[in-house]
């Protein structure tokens, strides 16, 4: 950026869309840095790195050269600019249906089984990094499909079974069971469940947050050196059926979950407070990288465990059942 701030170029690759993981690729949570000319050679110069220190020389800077022009800028062209703008931040919440299967989907993690009522929302950070999402319900079960794009499909090595969100790729469902909670609330509610899908010992496994029940016991702390974020229970859901089919460009997942084990009860209410997420592990599979929801879109963070581990229902959309 030139000192009277007009954008140049970004001199490394952001960790969240990089493909690659090497000393020109800025991890996470790099606060520190430098950047200056030496005095005697003139040379330019980047301090850098996370836990590591880097020193990069700069070069190619003499090259840049200011152009000039002219633009005109009426309230034509106002109105025109104003219609993305409206549409990212208005206040409209985002909803999607969810169909009334009449037989039982099968679970094969192939897209050719999803059944034709099922409806797939986009959601996409670039071309080589999006997901598309469609579910589906019958009076037993809840149907999940992801159609992920990703260059690294289906890798977590992590062992924790209550932090695989931070340690690789994670498709990623939060709910309000309860209709009647107050999705005003930035912390879950009773009734409010985080429902992740991952691989664990290469197997794939379904891991069930409760925010809030009624059973007596400690609670589940994730914590940080500057806060904690707590749920009444963290643990493997065996009754889900997962199938994964992995390719070079991304994975399919599909699930079937019982109702009954997430809380809900038929009839099932008209609407649903929720979240659909994929969470994009590193090259490695050792780290998250990036966080891409449908509704909230405050998930830049994957270096502090209680801000990727909280449920934020302030920023959910809606789920219409049918």
């Amino acid at each position: 950026m030139t000192t009277d701030g007009l954008w140049v170029s970004a001199l490394l690759r952001d960790w969240r869309l990089a493909k690659i993981e090497d000393m020109y690729t800025v991890p996470d949570e790099d606060f520190g840095g430098y950047f200056w000319r030496d005095q005697t050679s003139g040379d330019v110069y980047l301090e850098a790195g996370k836990t590591e220190y880097r020193l990069y020389r700069v070069k190619g800077l003499e090259t840049i050269q200011r152009s000039e022009g002219s633009f005109k800028f009426d309230q034509a062209g106002a109105n025109t600019t104003s219609l993305p703008v409206q549409k990212f931040f208005g206040s409209n919440t985002p909803e999607v249906t969810i169909p009334n299967l009449s037989a039982p989907m099968k679970i094969t993690g192939e897209l050719g089984d999803a059944p034709r009522s099922m409806r797939f929302t986009e959601v996409a950070a670039d071309a080589s990094t999006k997901f598309r999402f469609a579910f589906a319900h019958d009076q037993q079960n809840l149907y999940l499909v992801y159609d992920v794009t990703d260059e690294t499909p289906f890798r977590n090595n992590g062992q924790d079974i209550r932090q695989m969100f931070a340690t690789g790729d994670c498709a990623d469902l939060m709910l309000a069971t309860d209709p009647k909670a107050d999705s005003r609330w930035k912390e879950g509610a009773a009734g409010d469940i985080r429902l992740i899908f991952t691989v664990r010992d290469g197997k794939p496994v379904a891991v069930l947050y409760k925010q809030k029940d009624s059973a007596n016991r400690p609670p589940v702390a994730l914590m940080s050196p500057s806060r904690a974020v707590y749920f009444a229970s963290v643990a493997e859901l065996s009754s889900a059926q997962i199938a994964v089919s992995r390719s070079n460009t991304g994975y399919v997942l599909t699930a079937s979950v019982p109702l009954a084990n997430l809380g809900i009860k038929p009839p099932l209410a008209s609407t649903l407070s929720g979240d659909v997420g994929v969470i994009f592990g590193s090259q490695s599979g050792n780290g998250a990288r990036l966080r891409l929801y449908w509704s909230n879109k405050s998930t830049a963070i994957t270096s502090d465990i209680p801000s990727e581990a909280a449920l934020e229902p302030e920023h959910w959309g809606h789920f219409q059942f049918e």
